[in-house]
């Protein structure tokens, strides 16, 4: 009776990137050598106390601190210009809500003043230009909100945002390893 075939896996479809890296990483530290001095050196006196010096494999690379302090500051920049974005969206919506007011404010003196009949020639044509123009700043507005002006952007620096947070995790999951 012949062996059933093992089911063979794929290894990078397993585990994600910051594990890889997580092993290769111990795998690096686990084939150094051991970086203890040799105990002929040592006076017996010194082998029985225990070492107060600091270790050096528990501080981070200077390098790697200034990459995660550059990402920690592209994420900053990148909430900022996400809040400056999310207020410009808040003024365009506050502005367009205004100009509706205005419209239909504008609209119902117009309807008014026609159904009275007081109104003359002139003043009817002055407040029909006004009411077009409204109208045209409207559809203009009205375009730009459905066409999500901005939206792009913000979508954009939350993303970037998020990148940003993982490379900072995978930093300081390197550093926690070295």
């Amino acid at each position: 009776m012949a062996p059933s075939p093992q089911k063979r896996t794929n290894y990078r479809a397993t585990t994600s990137t910051a594990t890889r890296r997580k092993q290769s990483a111990k795998q690096d530290l686990l084939q150094q050598p051991p970086k203890t001095s040799s105990p002929t050196k040592l006076k017996p006196a010194q082998k029985l106390q225990p070492s107060n010096s600091n270790n050096n494999n528990s501080k981070p690379h200077p390098s790697a601190l200034s990459k995660v302090r550059q990402i920690r500051d592209n994420v900053e920049a990148s909430r900022s210009r996400l809040s400056l974005i999310n207020e410009d969206i808040q003024r365009k919506r506050k502005d367009l809500s205004k100009k509706r007011k205005e419209l239909r404010e504008t609209q119902r003196r117009l309807d008014k003043a026609v159904e009275e009949g007081d109104v003359e020639k002139g003043v009817l044509d002055k407040e029909l230009v006004k009411l077009i123009e409204a109208e045209k700043e409207l559809e203009r507005l009205e375009i730009e909100e459905e066409r999500g002006e901005g939206d792009g952007a913000v979508e954009e620096a939350q993303q970037e945002e998020k990148d940003n947070m993982e490379e900072v995790e995978e930093e300081m999951e390197l550093i926690d390893l070295t």
